[in-house]
């Protein structure tokens, strides 16, 4: 609307009036409280916004639009927002997310865990079915797993170990000691 627009136009030609206010009014509370440098260089910003009559609904649905398209703070939004922030509502809000963060990162460490767990119980409850039927266990090294030998003799792999010509049992020490005893 043309009112609107004027009003507009007029809160641009004031700005500069006001930037100079809030220099001022920084100077002065710094001159009073004896804090020039830190009064000076503090950021406030300040400024004219005409009246456009708008309900509340409309002005959160325009800020969480400006915050989703990422030309909007979070915080800023918060302290845009009417009647619903307290003055730490960012920092609550910041502090839910790390909540909800470890919350999440618990139920995956539980959930993994579980996994872990129920994957261990169904190894073993299929071992102690193949060992019922009288097949080969996993670990038993037999049937069609890798040759005694070890490895494929490849072009990279390690030629197998010859086997010992000594047994290396005690039974089979206490028979070659009764074919060749000592002297």
């Amino acid at each position: 609307s043309p009112a609107i627009e004027a009003a507009s136009n007029d809160a641009q030609k004031a700005q500069p009036f006001l930037n100079k206010v809030v220099e001022i009014a920084k100077y002065g509370i710094g001159l009073q409280e004896n804090m020039i440098a830190t009064m000076t260089a503090l950021p406030i910003n300040a400024w004219i916004s005409p009246y456009v009559h708008e309900n509340k609904s409309e002005l959160i649905t325009n800020l969480a639009t400006a915050v989703q398209n990422r030309f909007l703070s979070k915080q800023t939004a918060s302290e845009r927002c009417p009647d619903f922030p307290m003055p730490d509502e960012f920092e609550r809000i910041m502090r839910e997310q790390k909540e909800e963060q470890e919350q999440d990162l618990l139920m995956d460490l539980t959930r993994a865990d579980n996994d872990a767990q129920n994957d261990i119980q169904q190894m073993q409850a299929q071992a102690k079915i193949n060992k019922g039927q009288g097949g080969q266990d996993i670990n038993t090294g037999g049937g069609s797993g890798r040759r005694a030998h070890g490895p494929s003799t490849g072009r990279y792999s390690t030629p197998p170990h010859p086997r010992p010509a000594q047994s290396r049992t005690p039974a089979d020490w206490s028979a070659r000691a009764r074919i060749s005893p000592r002297p």
